[in-house]
């Protein structure tokens, strides 16, 4: 018997509540850069051209595949408790250094860069912590809604706030602003933390061993988890390079200003809103399978969307709300699939280690998508503008072209996916 089955359900109802209002705090911070109109508008303002822009989306990405392995052996090591309040004092420190950035005068962009790197870094060693505390209460049949509910919940919060910043930053945004939204941000991070200090930890539980290579090669052996990993990282490719770029693209290529952008953002969360809506009767209705695929091909009618905006379309602009809120719902599906095959995939005795290594692989892919983008736009590798018949077409057509075909061609790698595939000599227990 689990821990989480010895709770009673009052308990178990309020440990949930206490982990979503700890999401509540700490979502805001992470929107704050993952929603990349903000951090985008903010190093453009302070001076910064379109592949720093796009840079600085991947870092946190860049960040987790560097370091979700470590941290999961950290958080063996030290204790859920300390690593995960470690991880929030730092975060919040570093938006404070983000907010400081416009002081350094010619340095701000880098103060930027490495501050946003640096809560980066943060976030997997918080994330170590997270699936395994949620381990203690959450019963399997239950995990698929709470995780509909806890998304779903955080992001209306989010996207009132995402929106209301959008109207009250206008067109030209005062720098001042911009720098008081980030200090904001930065002190939620306290939030998160004195809510997951109020989450329960099993005292009966065995001390996993903090030997890295041999937690890594159960997982390896686990040909379920491996196989689901290397299918995520490689959708993940094009799917999460998508969105960033468009943003970019509109604010570099289409001339955007700050407030259109943030409205769009708020489309897309509004599209995550409704995903979460969706997901929590969705998955026990459909099973994983039919979600996963349906998902996968949402992700590529996203890359078609915005293939089809190029400046010259009559319908730019209903094309772009339509891309930026079916990427919202489908990277809820995603998210919540992600999270409950993590938590299928995960071995007893090596929990920490194995959700660590779904997260890096994961992880991997949106950090190599938006990495290359970043290289294709620095190097000038591609020309600005290019024809097809009498259209005109830009360089980010040539790359959201280049992600549609990788969405279409990895169609084929969905076998990987243990869902798909109905029985497993490995350990998968949905």
């Amino acid at each position: 018997m689990g821990y989480a089955e010895t709770l009673t359900p009052q308990q178990r109802k309020k440990y949930e509540n206490n982990a979503i209002y700890s999401t509540w705090f700490g979502c805001i911070s992470e929107q704050m850069i993952d929603s990349n109109a903000l951090l985008v508008l903010y190093i453009v303002m302070l001076g910064g051209n379109d592949s720093i822009s796009m840079f600085s989306t991947s870092l946190s990405s860049i960040a987790s595949v560097c370091l979700l392995i470590p941290c999961a052996g950290l958080a063996v090591k030290f204790g859920l408790r300390i690593t995960y309040s470690v991880a929030c004092i730092v975060g919040c420190l570093s938006f404070l250094c983000i907010a400081a950035a416009p002081y350094a005068g010619h340095f701000a962009q880098n103060i930027v860069i490495v501050s946003t790197f640096i809560y980066s870094l943060t976030r997997p060693v918080y994330s170590s912590t997270w699936y395994p505390l949620l381990d203690n209460f959450l019963l399997p049949e239950g995990r698929g809604k709470f995780f509909g509910r806890m998304r779903f919940s955080y992001m209306i919060l989010n996207t009132i706030l995402i929106y209301a910043l959008g109207k009250i930053m206008g067109t030209k945004p005062p720098i001042m602003l911009l720098q008081g939204i980030f200090v904001f941000g930065g002190l939620t991070l306290l939030g998160r933390k004195f809510e997951m200090d109020r989450l329960p930890l099993n005292p009966n539980a065995k001390r996993e061993p903090v030997n890295i290579p041999l937690a890594l090669g159960i997982c390896i052996k686990n040909n379920s988890l491996v196989g689901f990993s290397i299918y995520s990282c490689l959708v993940n490719i094009a799917f999460y390079a998508a969105l960033p770029l468009a943003v970019v693209y509109m604010k570099t290529c289409l001339d955007y200003k700050a407030e259109s952008l943030m409205t769009f953002s708020s489309v897309a969360l509004l599209g995550s809103i409704l995903g979460y809506a969706a997901v929590g009767k969705a998955l026990p209705k459909f099973k994983t399978k039919r979600c996963l695929v349906g998902t996968h091909l949402c992700g590529l009618l996203v890359c078609l969307l915005l293939l089809s905006a190029i400046p010259e379309n009559p319908l730019l602009v209903p094309i772009l709300y339509a891309a930026f809120l079916l990427n919202g719902f489908a990277s809820a599906f995603m998210l919540c699939i992600n999270s409950t095959e993590m938590l299928a995939l995960a071995r007893p005795g090596n929990k920490v280690m194995a959700m660590a290594f779904v997260s890096t692989v994961t992880n991997l892919g949106t950090a190599v998508g938006r990495l290359g983008t970043t290289l294709i736009l620095a190097t000038g590798a591609l020309a600005a503008t290019w024809n097809i018949g009498t259209l005109s077409m830009t360089k980010f057509q040539f790359l959201f072209g280049f992600y549609t075909f990788t969405m279409l061609f990895f169609l084929i790698l969905l076998p990987l996916a243990p869902s798909i595939i109905p029985k497993h000599h490995d350990y998968y227990h949905p």
